[in-house]
């Protein structure tokens, strides 16, 4: 009788741990581009809306990276 007290007791414990709850508002660490060891704003200052694909509301804007930002990442 013991034992099977302890066992539901257990399995109600496992079941009502291991969802986590939603993250409801996102905003990321970084936005800008990561050149030479540094995160710098894009050579044209463009930058890009992302959006969350769950309910389409603006996350934040990006930095929009060119031709200009990938010369300046890649030169040797």
């Amino acid at each position: 009788m013991l034992r099977a007290a302890f066992s539901r007791a257990t399995v109600q414990l496992r079941a009502s741990s291991s969802i986590p709850a939603p993250i409801r508002d996102i905003k990321p660490k970084y936005t800008k581009l990561f050149i030479n060891n540094e995160w710098v704003d894009a050579a044209s200052k463009k930058t890009f809306e992302t959006f969350n694909p769950a309910n389409k509301s603006l996350i934040t804007k990006v930095a929009e990276g060119d031709k200009a930002d990938v010369d300046k990442a890649v030169k040797v």
